[in-house]
């Protein structure tokens, strides 16, 4: 019987300072003063930990039984403020104080939130040859309101190691087991304070003869105060085996998850009064089934050793319930139906472009109407889904998904005598995502800067998939068609390092035990066809997973490090 005791506090001070010179700095921006913003925040976690662990063997039976409670409390504050118009100083600089300037704004907010979590595991080891593992936990969150505050989650597993038993003989398998598993997990990932209404306090109203101003308060985004726990339910089936004197290990799985209740944010017509973002709900339930392999080779012999990593995994995304009694919904470029992936591309088809005049008026429906009549040479023919002999949002329809077939990790590693070598590669595949920076720069139909180098139709530039630039209104600058969308796979290079261990006999010269200098790099290299900055990029909406809003890109990196041991 052990008791063990831990405990975490972690805390940080951030000051941030910001000046932007007056100008114009972003694309499609009015002129702008110079802008001066100071930020000051602090951050803390505390964290307790109590586990009380049973350990027993007896003659062919291992158990070991483990209950513990766990606090963690998270707080963060923050004040900032801003002046414009700053005075330029003698030196041709600015005064970039907060005393400067003038239309003072000010700034503040503080959150907190407390998980607090019950628990319990046993496991269960009979010969080595079968194994049976049991979890429960019981979680609470300050994220929910009062009755929702509370969820409990267990999960069993189970394993039979075939290469243990008597009747199990075989030269070129060491080691293989089967295993399975079914268990339950929560998720509280929103905010501290999502399930309260927000008020916004900057409203104010002229009253009275003098027409003096009072200020007031107004609800600006609507709450749902029923907010409870994300459930997800999940089963998995796999085998692990090692062949060849373990020098080759193979893992295979099959899963089957369930997401219910999923907590994320509802689109709503503003006419609802909802002006403050899209309100948390619990609303979609997702099924996800796939497989996970992995293999490992391994060669240890020898002054050479190195390992080699590859692993590969599918994914079948699919929308079991909406929930409020929906069957889609629509945001954005795409559609989310019942039966189908989450956030498929929902747009119009582009079918080339207009060479000449022949041609937009030989585009006729099945009842001989012209279907762009008002086109040009140089625009884009788009295509009458639907027969009706006219280009409209009836012609829509799904044209990709956001979701990877499948993807893929290679971890690569070697050394030796003193010299160490490693290698990531991760790539997807299969994915069909939304260019959103050159859906604003390529559209022409606005005055705002366009892309170096861009080659738009004209009548001696006729081999090119860019439409005529006419500076008007036409279906041309559409941002809801397949024009925007390109093939998302990548394969890239995540990190790649080599060391050298300066040799003891030197090392232990100058008084350290051992040391090692080191060279590595990060996305260094990156194969793709998309064109945008980044094709890894995150998007925090689940229904837009696979739409660049021109997210920064992972930064290419390069590092030295000298490291000593005492």
């Amino acid at each position: 019987m052990k008791y063990r005791l831990n405990l975490g506090y972690e805390t940080s001070s951030d000051h941030y300072s910001y000046l932007r010179k007056q100008g114009n700095w972003t694309l499609n921006q009015a002129f702008d003063p110079a802008i001066a913003n100071e930020n000051r925040a602090t951050s803390s976690t505390q964290l307790i930990e109590n586990t009380l662990s049973f350990n027993k063997v007896f003659k062919k039976h291992s158990l070991n039984i483990v209950a513990g409670q766990s606090y963690q409390k998270d707080e963060y504050a923050q004040i900032n403020g801003t002046k414009r118009n700053l005075l330029v100083n003698p030196t041709g600089g600015y005064f970039n104080v907060l005393d400067q300037g003038n239309e003072p704004q000010t700034g503040g907010f503080k959150t907190r939130s407390d998980l607090i979590s019950y628990f319990g595991r046993f496991e269960y080891n009979y010969d080595d040859r079968y194994l049976l593992n049991g979890v429960v936990r019981r979680d609470g969150t300050s994220r929910f309101g009062f009755g929702n505050q509370w969820g409990s989650y267990p999960s069993v597993s189970g394993a039979w190691k075939i290469s243990n038993e008597k009747f199990f003989n075989s030269s070129w398998i060491n080691d293989l087991k089967v295993r399975a598993s079914y268990g339950t997990l929560g998720s509280s990932n929103i905010g501290p304070y999502d399930y309260i209404p927000l008020v916004n306090t900057f409203s104010t109203i002229a009253m009275g003869r003098d027409q003096h101003i009072e200020s007031g308060a107004t609800q600006v985004q609507l709450a749902n105060t029923n907010l409870h726990w994300e459930k997800l339910i999940q089963q998995n089936y796999g085998f692990d085996a090692s062949f060849l004197n373990h020098k080759l290990s193979l893992t295979a799985e099959y899963f089957i998850a369930r997401t219910e209740d999923v907590l994320f944010g509802f689109p709503i017509a503003m006419t609802t009064g909802n002006d403050g973002g899209n309100p948390r709900v619990n609303g979609i339930t997702l099924g996800n089934k796939g497989f996970e392999f992995t293999a490992t080779y391994r060669e240890d012999a020898g002054d050479f050793k190195y390992y080699a990593t590859a692993n590969l995994t599918t994914l079948n995304n699919n929308v079991i319930s909406l929930g409020y009694n929906r069957n889609n919904t629509y945001v954005g470029n795409t559609v989310t139906q019942v039966g189908q992936p989450v956030g498929m591309w929902y747009v119009l088809q582009t079918d080339g472009i207009f060479q000449n005049a022949d041609e937009v008026n030989s585009y006729k429906n099945a009842k001989g109407v012209t279907i762009q009549p008002n086109a040009k040479p140089g625009d884009i023919r788009f295509k009458d889904n639907n027969g009706d002999g006219q280009i409209t949002n009836s012609d829509k329809v799904v044209v990709g998904s956001p979701w990877p077939n499948y993807e893929i990790g290679l971890n690569l590693g070697a050394s030796y005598k003193g010299f160490d070598f490693s290698m990531n590669w991760f790539g997807a595949f299969g994915a069909t995502v939304f260019n959103g920076p050159r859906s604003v720069m390529d559209r022409f139909d606005d005055n705002s800067n366009y892309r170096a180098g861009i080659q738009p139709w004209t009548p001696d530039n006729p081999n090119t998939n860019v439409p005529r630039a006419y500076y008007g209104t036409t279906l041309n600058s559409r941002g809801d068609t397949d024009r925007w969308l390109e093939n998302g796979s990548f394969m890239r290079l995540k990190f790649v390092s080599i060391a050298y261990n300066i040799p003891k006999a030197i090392v232990n010269k100058i008084g350290f035990a051992n040391a090692q200098i080191s060279v590595s790099g990060q996305n260094l290299l990156t194969f793709t066809k998309y064109t945008g900055l980044d094709p890894e990029f995150l998007n925090a909406s689940i229904f837009e997973k696979g739409y660049d809003y021109g997210a920064f890109p992972n930064v290419r990196m390069y590092s030295m490090g000298l490291q000593f041991g005492f």
